[in-house]
């Protein structure tokens, strides 16, 4: 891996964005609906044998980029494209689940993916239906309520049962 940038820094959240590793051909993951990429960690050692791994959080769920307004498929399949162009992947195997598995359909129809495995898809959605929009709309209203009242993740207390996940997040 001599070259490639490794997982990005803990950001102020105590959350990483996304996750590379592995090598092989390019494969990007992408995780359902008020997620992480972190729901993939089990099947990332096995996926990481023969594959160049980059597993993404979208805008607007923990440790991503905050969601842009307006909220659309389309500004979430852009920053999907624009995550592959910095990886330097003009097409790769993708693999999502829910919101995951319609962007990774989505991603197709863009000509970003050379296969796709679309775990339970979200979507469906008849022609001309928008009420999907009523789906991120709610989404960016639990990110702007989330940002206002939680605390930082430095500033939750240790417990003696949590001691790992503090060391890992604290450093103590």
């Amino acid at each position: 891996m001599a070259g490639r940038p490794a997982d990005r820094a803990l950001s102020a959240t105590g959350f990483t964005p996304s996750h590379r590793g592995g090598s092989g051909a390019p494969l990007v993951l992408i995780h359902g609906f008020m997620d992480t990429w972190r729901i993939w960690e089990l099947v990332l050692p096995a996926l990481q044998r023969d594959h160049d791994v980059l597993a993404l959080t979208l805008a607007g769920h923990a440790g991503g980029p905050p969601l842009p307004e307006p909220a659309t498929e389309a500004a979430l399949l852009d920053a999907l494209e624009q995550a592959m162009d910095d990886a330097g992947w003009p097409l790769a195997h993708v693999a999502g689940n829910s919101l995951g598995g319609y962007l990774a359909l989505k991603l197709a129809e863009r000509g970003r993916a050379s296969t796709v495995t679309a775990v339970a898809p979200a979507g469906g959605w008849a022609q001309g239906d928008t009420s999907y929009r009523e789906l991120f709309s709610l989404q960016l209203d639990i990110q702007r309520s989330v940002a206002t009242t939680a605390a930082p993740g430095r500033s939750v207390p240790c417990h003696p049962v949590g001691q790992t996940g503090c060391h890992a997040v604290h450093g103590h």
